[in-house]
């Protein structure tokens, strides 16, 4: 009974581990209710839900967005899930484009996933890891060098 959670994914969403020294510290998800409408930057090391709107950029650890929420600007974080809208770039490791998601902007990503019913006018750019730009660098320093 109490050593049980209801929802297995809910300690993902409170929890995190923290950089120093691998204690846990506890960090709570912000919302954005339907009926809030922000206008700035929003940046933090957090867990973001946006039912409402925002008309400036994003960047955070995670990011959902919900069937009415909708964020005008750019969008940073290392997971993203969209059920709203985005007019904006997309920049995340992961992206999930729900069937209800509308992007227009470029996405750049390492893994992106796009379910049928999903509205996307945009560029799909896939992150280059740091061995395919240590290889670039060391070929554009031999043809300096020729």
């Amino acid at each position: 009974m109490f050593g049980k959670q209801a929802n297995p994914d809910a300690s993902d969403a409170v929890t995190r581990s923290d950089h120093n020294g691998g204690r846990k510290s506890l960090k709570v998800a912000s919302l954005v209710c339907d009926s809030l409408s922000i206008t700035g930057d929003l940046s933090g090391e957090t867990e973001l839900h946006v039912d409402g709107a925002i008309i400036g950029d994003v960047a955070v650890t995670r990011l959902l967005i919900g069937v009415q929420g909708r964020i005008e600007g750019a969008v940073s974080a290392d997971t993203v899930d969209i059920r709203g809208k985005v007019v904006g770039s997309v920049k995340a490791k992961q992206v999930h484009l729900f069937a209800t998601a509308i992007v227009s902007g470029d996405i750049t990503h390492e893994q992106l996933t796009v379910d049928a019913g999903a509205e996307f006018e945009g560029r799909s750019l896939k992150f280059q890891s740091a061995a395919v730009h240590v290889l670039a660098d060391a070929v554009a320093g031999e043809a300096k060098s020729s």
